[in-house]
């Protein structure tokens, strides 16, 4: 599929979403984090949000792989 583990093709696609928003989650925080670093920990800071953004793009991918239309419905519900 996209080089995920096995493990994640069981998923259901509302699984799947909500590893993604987790996921956006997470880099929504490192964000924040980076922003709020002292100037000695920027670099650390921003190589974290950046591993979250490839996490969240990972997800993303994966969701948009397997989700159906009806799929999105079933999310939202």
């Amino acid at each position: 599929m996209t080089g995920w583990p096995d493990a994640l093709d069981e998923l259901r696609p509302a699984d799947l979403y909500d590893l993604w928003l987790l996921a956006a989650m997470e880099s929504a925080l490192a964000l924040g984090e980076w922003r709020l670093a002292a100037w000695p920990d920027k670099r650390d800071a921003y190589a974290a949000y950046r591993a979250a953004l490839d996490r969240e793009q990972r997800a993303a991918a994966v969701l948009a792989a397997r989700a159906a239309p009806e799929a999105w419905a079933a999310c939202a519900a």
